[in-house]
């Protein structure tokens, strides 16, 4: 067998050249620089005029963790060279996503000279005319498709359209905002890059290219340099890809997702604190509406009335709109069916808002498009969307829905684990897995295949339920989803896994986390 090395080279597709150039010491040179940029150039010496003439200015940005990063950071960056910001986050129920008109009117009615729409504006033409007629500028840092001309405003800052995006490539709106930031600046904030990174992972953007660049040093920043900001939302001592995608990001985007006002834009207000002593009941209310979040879901869960084998899942909630997603993928996950998850719209009487999840072989798009008489509205990616239609449309939809289903399946194709020996499961091969790090969309950590083991070698709880085998120096084969009863009928049996490297009080352990004795499974 190959090394562990050359085989997590072949999983990856990289030679040795691309190893050493994805593994080399990060840093801030690698970043696209927006000087000279016509656009850039444009918004940057808009922004330094407003802070010469002491004008209004407003960010404007979105619900998500993508929005809240990059209207933190601006804002950050505007208080440093003398604009203090009024910022605005609108709220999901509220005001729906972007700038709307009611908003708009309210912006010129304010007295604002500048805005800066943060994570949308490309699809808000009518809008910012708007405000252009009431001689309010607009500039739009946003990374959503361009469908048609780009708004006309004072400056378009998008991935596209300013070289970044080439290939279709695509980056965070936090990201943007950063290297927006690095202009506006004439320097590198290290802290800001990390709120950069946060937004990067938070909306699942490729881990390729700068995107890749920017985690890297992000996790090397926070290994020297926790910031209390992001640690406060952790709850290990080290902040890594997981730790963030896990625990911090969720608590972020709770708040978008939980909240009916606008509270959200108290997260703004957490990342760019001038009050240290407000960072601690500040970070305990995110995480705490987020264990909310959690509680009402895995009810959910529990409770929706799922027919058991059938080939799609469609279902009615109870739970505010902005906990369709989850509620879905987590049904997803759990059943490995399509499903699509509906509750009563907050703004809309006799309208169910929906969000459907998909895997392999199921298209949300062509979905969509099949289904579209009974739509309102949709929109969204191959394997995960939105959706409204009227409540009386419901069963029909609920019908043609699940028929559709039947018709496309998942896929049945299993994505190879990388052959893995015992002898392997040390420390060191964990060491060397983290240089392939991180890991996250377009760059997903690897599932191990243990081949033809002994199941009487195995151990267990002392219940049985839970296989607990010791491997030698410390390292322990654990799984919680498979006991004594699932293997009391086999000899041998191969188990697929990961890597998960634990730290409590100072002590370090690693498991081999076994999830399946078969991919799927």
């Amino acid at each position: 067998m190959e090394s562990l090395k050359e085989r997590l080279l072949k999983y990856y597709s990289w030679d040795e050249e691309e190893f050493a150039a994805n593994t080399r010491e990060p840093s801030f040179s690698s970043f696209p620089d927006l000087s000279g940029d016509e656009e850039a150039e444009k918004a940057r010496g808009r922004i330094l005029s407003a802070a010469k003439r002491k004008e209004k200015v407003l960010l404007y940005g979105d619900y998500d963790t993508d929005g809240i990063m990059g209207t933190s950071i601006l804002h950050a960056a505007l208080r440093r060279i003398g604009i203090d910001a009024a910022y605005f986050i609108p709220s999901r129920y509220v005001d729906g996503y972007g700038l709307n008109q009611s908003n708009a009117e309210r912006i010129a009615k304010a007295g604002y000279s500048l805005v800066l729409l943060v994570d949308n504006g490309v699809g808000c033409r009518l809008e910012i005319g708007f405000l252009k007629g009431k001689g309010v500028d607009v500039i739009v840092i946003d990374h959503h498709s361009i469908v048609g001309e780009p708004p006309s405003c004072c400056a378009f800052l998008h991935p596209l359209t300013l070289g970044i995006g080439k290939g279709g490539f695509n980056i965070s709106a936090g990201l943007l905002s950063f290297l927006f930031s690095r202009l506006i600046l004439g320097v590198d904030d290290p802290y800001l890059l990390c709120l950069g990174a946060v937004s990067t992972l938070s909306d699942m953007m490729p881990l390729t290219g700068i995107n890749r660049e920017a985690v890297r040093l992000a996790l090397k920043i926070l290994e020297k340099d926790p910031y209390p900001e992001l640690a406060l939302l952790c709850s290990g001592p080290k902040i890594d890809e997981k730790a963030l995608q896990m625990e911090a990001i969720p608590a972020i985007n709770a708040l978008g997702r939980m909240e009916e006002g606008h509270l959200t834009r108290r997260a703004v207000a957490y990342f760019s604190l001038r009050d240290p002593s407000k960072r601690l009941p500040l970070s305990s209310w995110m995480k705490e509406i987020n264990q909310r979040r959690k509680e009402m879901t895995k009810q959910a869960v529990a409770s929706l009335p799922i027919t058991p084998g059938a080939s799609g899942i469609c279902v009615k909630s109870s739970l505010k709109e902005g906990l369709n997603g989850l509620l879905a993928n987590r049904l997803m996950k759990l059943h490995r069916v399509p499903v699509a998850v509906f509750s009563p719209s907050y703004a809309e009487e006799g309208v169910l808002v929906g969000s459907l999840r998909s895997e392999e072989g199921f298209s949300v798009l062509d979905c969509f498009s099949a289904l579209s008489p009974y739509l309102l509205r949709c929109g969204g990616h191959e394997r995960a969307g939105g959706l409204s239609l009227k409540e009386e449309d419901f069963p029909s939809f609920q019908k043609s829905f699940l028929s559709y289903c039947k018709e496309h399946p998942f896929s049945e194709e299993e994505a190879p684990g990388i052959p893995l020996r015992l002898s392997e499961c040390t420390e060191e091969s964990y060491s060397l897995l983290r240089q392939f790090a991180p890991f996250g969309q377009g760059h997903e950590e690897p599932v191990f295949v243990l081949s033809n083991l002994d199941v009487d070698s195995f151990q267990y709880s002392k219940d049985g339920k839970y296989l607990l085998t010791p491997l030698g120096y410390g390292v322990k084969m654990v799984s919680f989803s498979l006991g004594k009863k699932d293997f009391l009928l086999k000899s041998r049996t191969s188990l697929y896994a990961r890597f998960v490297h634990n730290e409590y009080k100072g002590k370090q352990s690693l498991e081999i986390r076994v999830s399946s004795s078969s991919r799927n499974g």
